[in-house]
């Protein structure tokens, strides 16, 4: 049976600091197996959790202009 959050992994690909930001941005690795109704629950949990606006993405989500950047800044959790 999957656990019930469906991400592996996660990073924190933001460079300001949060009190600057508006909202909280994560970079997340599904489990195999998942769907983007997982990735959709995953996204209103942090929200709710957090309090705040949260952006999910996955790697394979991101533009490929600034992906690079993206993983040169994420801080693992």
């Amino acid at each position: 049976m999957p656990s019930p959050q469906p991400g592996s992994q996660a990073w924190e690909p933001g460079s300001l600091p949060l009190e600057l930001r508006s909202d909280v941005d994560f970079l997340v690795e599904m489990e195999s197996g998942r769907s983007l109704l997982d990735l959709g629950g995953l996204l209103m949990d942090l929200q709710d959790l957090l309090d705040c606006r949260v952006d999910i993405v996955t790697q394979e989500g991101l533009r490929s202009r600034i992906c690079d950047r993206v993983l040169a800044e994420a801080v693992d959790l």
